[in-house]
């Protein structure tokens, strides 16, 4: 056995439970135990939470986090997004976003697929990968966990395909290092000019994130001018470079 897993909602509702050395130190003695503990609200991350999370990493087993879906609870990319960074600020790693079961009882707390797919589309791109839970359906008659994300994959040939990222850009990705034929391609537009090779890119307008790459370069361009517009050598120290103001790089996401 590589793998003893845990699946437990003692961090969350109960964690001074975990106050106990001695229990952290059994489960620890395996050195084969995974924690799997379920948050499903920004809230329930209280510094009680956060102390033990801390005592089993310490102990050496991995915390990951299991989030239902649920209506009226969880079901809004605000929420969702401050729960993520939340988990991610106690190092316990986002692992499912499960759409809520066919509980008896439950029903008033499930929401549609589309609703986890519009999270999941808000996520991607504005939290670190490190924060991004796989959202899955559990599959009646035994069929395990089923992936569900939005479509990045938009269109394809033999030899490329067209890829979208979180902020509508579409680019042409070939996959394979391999000589293309020598023929003259038809002239095309929008997708199919990407498949044909003509272009590599479709930028979508007002990209957010090519403004700031664009005032970043201006910035830079503009410093660099005051530096070298006497044309006289300097041998002391290099200066720091440009102070950026903050909204430039506000809403950053590491791009």
């Amino acid at each position: 056995m590589d793998v003893i897993r845990i699946g437990t909602r003692v961090p969350v509702t109960l964690p001074q439970k975990l106050y106990d050395q001695g229990l952290i130190d059994l489960l620890a003695g395996a050195n084969k135990v995974w924690i799997q503990t379920h948050f499903n609200h920004p809230r329930e991350i209280t510094p009680e939470a956060a102390r033990v999370c801390l005592a089993l990493l310490k102990a050496g087993m991995p915390v990951n986090n299991h989030t239902v879906l649920l209506k009226g609870v969880n079901d809004s990319l605000e929420v969702m997004r401050d729960l993520m960074r939340a988990l991610l600020r106690i190092k316990v790693r986002p692992y499912y976003l499960f759409h809520c079961d066919p509980v008896i009882g439950a029903g008033h707390l499930r929401t549609s697929v589309w609703k986890g797919t519009e999270i999941m589309e808000g996520l991607r791109g504005h939290l670190s990968g490190l924060g991004i839970p796989t959202y899955v359906i559990d599959s009646p008659h035994g069929g395990g966990k089923i992936p569900i994300m939005p479509n990045y994959l938009i269109s394809a040939s033999d030899d490329a395909v067209v890829l979208r990222n979180y902020e509508g850009m579409l680019v042409r990705y070939q996959a394979e290092d391999r000589a293309t034929a020598a023929t003259r391609p038809t002239p095309s537009r929008g997708v199919s000019a990407l498949l044909q090779g003509t272009k590599s890119v479709l930028m979508p307008e007002n990209s957010e994130r090519m403004a700031r790459r664009k005032q970043l370069k201006v910035l830079d361009e503009s410093v660099e001018g005051e530096n070298g517009c006497s044309g006289e050598s300097h041998s002391h120290a290099p200066t720091a470079g440009p102070k950026f103001p903050l909204n430039v790089l506000a809403n950053g996401c590491g791009s």
